[in-house]
């Protein structure tokens, strides 16, 4: 009997670490997808500025 509860006991721990595990994935997995969507977001704005810079070079030229 006293088995029966150990091992219940102890299927009760693994449960709750594998919740807590499950948890902290999905933290993990949002906060991932955060840093790529950052990521996305700092490579578009890097293009938009590199097309100002080569329209900048291109127009403003001294006249020669």
């Amino acid at each position: 009997m006293e088995q029966m509860a150990f091992m219940q006991a102890q299927q009760n721990q693994i449960l709750q670490n594998q919740h807590e595990m499950q948890g902290y994935y999905h933290r993990w997995e949002s906060s991932e997808e955060h840093r790529q969507q950052q990521l996305d977001n700092v490579i578009q704005e890097l293009g938009g500025l590199r097309l100002q810079f080569n329209n900048f070079q291109n127009y403003q030229q001294p006249p020669s």
